[in-house]
């Protein structure tokens, strides 16, 4: 019998947590005006660490999870943000990377990154179409 308390308490705390990590998640509209449907908009989607600071000139930093931007050229600034949840220190790339991108209606797009030791690398990928 205990064991069944055990394994529900634990699936619970699966849930509440799982359902935490989504809601920090965001979609964000970068264009004025009304939303507009998939067709008609790119998303570009990124997580830790990244932390996209500007898009085309509007400051951020921007909330975890998808930007939606118009079609076109669309140039971001990109840093690196890693803490260590065990010792509670963060730190962040002294600067950041630039980056452009010509967004087409209706695709995904995703922010990739990579490190070696001190020195990092991102770059953006279609990921797919509506």
């Amino acid at each position: 019998m205990r064991t069944k308390g055990i394994f529900f308490s634990l699936c619970s705390l699966s849930v509440v947590c799982l359902l935490a990590l989504w809601g920090c998640a965001s979609v964000t509209r970068l264009y004025p005006g009304p939303a507009l449907p998939g067709d008609k908009i790119a998303s570009l989607s990124f997580y830790e660490p990244i932390r996209v600071m500007s898009v085309d000139g509007n400051t951020g930093p921007f909330a975890y999870g998808t930007l939606q931007v118009l079609p076109g050229v669309h140039t971001i600034s990109v840093k690196l943000f890693e803490c260590n949840y065990n010792s509670g220190l963060c730190d962040s790339s002294e600067t950041a990377l630039t980056l452009t991108f010509d967004a087409v209606a209706g695709r995904f797009y995703s922010l990739g990154y990579s490190k070696s030791g001190n020195l990092w690398n991102a770059w953006i990928d279609e990921t797919g179409s509506e």
